[in-house]
């Protein structure tokens, strides 16, 4: 077996939206010299891409995957109100352009679709639209939330949305319980591209989307890999392992039972192992590294 090129090349660009308010989706790619595979991999709420090119740069030297970060609008260097969308479509439209895209540069290579958390319940929900689609890759998906919100609270929460639906919290959200480094609280702080104040809006579509992904599970077909937190404080496990009682494809569980919400910032080597398994099984080629 050759040893493979190591050698990565990092862009990062923008992808023109087009309509009647057009605007500018950017992203960021890690290549390998010759890649095998592609994966699309969306972040959670509150962060940006940059938070994802260590596991991104680790990932692509493991294994011949091109890997695209991309910003949801109105996220990092996205265009787009600051945490706020029309609709949580408009996010799923943003994600079957930017597969376009993908396409359009590597009309061969075989796509898996990704996401952490928010981004997690995305391209769940995006996948289904979306042809040709090697696998799922969701980590820590957001599918239901820690906090318990009753039926009440979830009705105020709608019926506000539709008279206030701009209003942010007085209160940041706190940066802890998500990753265990003692230095991520000041970086969240000290980041200006983080999103602490979201609009009512933002939760009113969050709640919307998980209603949403109950209806969509019987439709999903593609082999899914699905990532968890053991010691997760932000979402509800059991709301994952419903939806994946629901899938019509092949389920990978992988449960990290000591870590925290950020599986890729916690447990970074075992997540990428994993990653390159479960694309090694459902692309037929070696791509760990031969080194």
């Amino acid at each position: 077996m050759t040893e493979r090129d190591m050698r990565l090349t990092l862009e990062a660009d923008f992808i023109l939206h087009p309509g009647r308010r057009p605007l500018s989706l950017f992203t960021r790619v890690v290549t390998p010299a010759a890649p095998e595979a592609g994966l699309i991999f969306y972040h959670g709420s509150m962060v940006h891409s940059e938070y994802y090119m260590p596991w991104a740069l680790e990932l692509a030297q493991a294994a011949p995957i091109t890997i695209w970060l991309p910003d949801l609008r109105g996220h990092g260097r996205s265009g787009g109100a600051r945490g706020h969308v029309p609709a949580i479509r408009d996010y799923l439209f943003d994600i079957a352009l930017t597969v376009v895209e993908f396409r359009r540069r590597w009309p061969e290579l075989p796509l898996f679709l990704g996401g952490e958390s928010f981004g997690g319940l995305l391209v769940f929900l995006a996948v289904s639209e979306i042809p040709s689609v090697q696998g799922l890759i969701l980590s820590a998906p957001v599918f239901g939330l820690k906090a318990d919100l009753s039926r009440g609270l979830k009705r105020i929460i709608q019926s506000a949305d539709r008279i206030l639906p701009f209003v942010r919290p007085l209160r940041p959200l706190g940066a802890e319980g998500i990753v265990r480094h003692p230095q991520w609280p000041r970086l969240i702080e000290s980041d200006p591209l983080v999103i602490r104040k979201y609009p009512l809006h933002f939760l009113a579509e969050l709640l919307r989307a998980q209603r949403q992904a109950e209806n969509v599970a019987p439709l999903v077909s593609v082999p899914l890999l699905m990532l968890i937190a053991g010691q997760d404080h932000i979402v509800d496990n059991q709301a994952a392992e419903r939806i994946c009682q629901q899938v019509r494809g092949p389920v990978w569980w992988k449960k990290f039972p000591d870590s925290w919400h950020a599986l890729s910032s916690e447990s970074p080597d075992l997540y990428q192992d994993t990653i390159v398994q479960f694309i090694n099984t459902y692309y037929a080629c070696d791509m760990v590294n031969p080194a």
